[in-house]
């Protein structure tokens, strides 16, 4: 799923719980939980060549040819903490900050395993990978967008 999605829903499923530690624990877990639904991500050819799951050398993020997959990035993850604080915006903003960050969080350490391979953070990965939706619908755009859509607002009536 793309991170926008995951912080919107993580934000959503969170509402009920007023520890700031059981936000980011549910938010976290749920990123999991929705990974494991078939779903859509944008085409990003450079850094997908890079993640794989035999590939743990390091990589430099920073060179001029993952700029514009990281700024694709960095607009998805503000997009989804802008959405989650426009649709929850009668929460505690820090409420907000801690369920979406840790609900992203799984893949910003998929992506930090590349940078600087760690046993801890290649565990991860695998796990990560284990619980992924072993089918993609990457090929079919209109599907997978539109049900990553279909979530995001049945999350929201459901926890608005």
């Amino acid at each position: 799923m793309i991170l926008a999605t995951h912080a919107i829903v993580g934000v959503a499923l969170t509402r009920p719980f007023t520890s700031y530690a059981a936000a980011a624990a549910m938010g976290f877990v749920s990123h999991y939980v929705f990974d494991a639904i078939p779903h859509w991500h944008y085409y990003v050819p450079r850094i997908k060549r890079v993640v794989t799951a035999t590939n743990y050398k390091p990589v430099s993020f920073l060179k001029p040819e993952f700029i514009p997959e990281l700024l694709l990035i960095i607009s998805d993850l503000m997009g989804g903490f802008f959405v989650a604080g426009l649709f929850f915006r009668s929460s505690n903003i820090t409420h907000i900050l801690v369920a979406a960050f840790f609900a992203i969080l799984p893949d910003l350490l998929v992506g930090l395993c590349r940078s600087m391979p760690h046993p801890v953070l290649i565990a991860h990965d695998k796990f990560h990978r284990f619980m992924h939706a072993r089918h993609l619908l990457d090929d079919y755009p209109i599907l997978g967008i539109g049900s990553q859509v279909l979530i995001v607002v049945g999350i929201l009536f459901l926890f608005r």
